[in-house]
């Protein structure tokens, strides 16, 4: 699971695919293979990638770094978090 607090649906998503490369699109929620907002899917590599971005405090990182390899989606977050800081940090000077 990562840790995705304080973070936007939208930066999320934008920081693993700026990672990945791939495209997610969010699915609507009258899509049967998602049933609620909040899910993404992409094709990448021969496979349908899905980030649940329902729940508010993480995501389960599994299809991503099955894909792109361990740990891709955690450097996704912690690269997005680290420009926020630095945005914030700068912004207070």
């Amino acid at each position: 699971m990562v840790n995705t607090l304080g973070l936007s649906r939208g930066d999320i998503i934008r920081a693993i695919e700026a990672e990945t490369g791939a495209h997610f699109e969010e699915v609507r929620a009258y899509k049967p293979i998602c049933p609620r907002p909040g899910n993404f899917v992409a094709m990448a590599k021969g496979r349908m990638l899905l980030v649940d971005l329902f729940a508010p405090d993480g995501f389960d990182e599994s299809d991503i770094d099955m894909t792109f390899g361990l740990g891709t989606a955690q450097r996704a977050v912690d690269r997005l978090r680290a420009e926020k800081g630095a945005v914030h940090h700068e912004s207070a000077e």
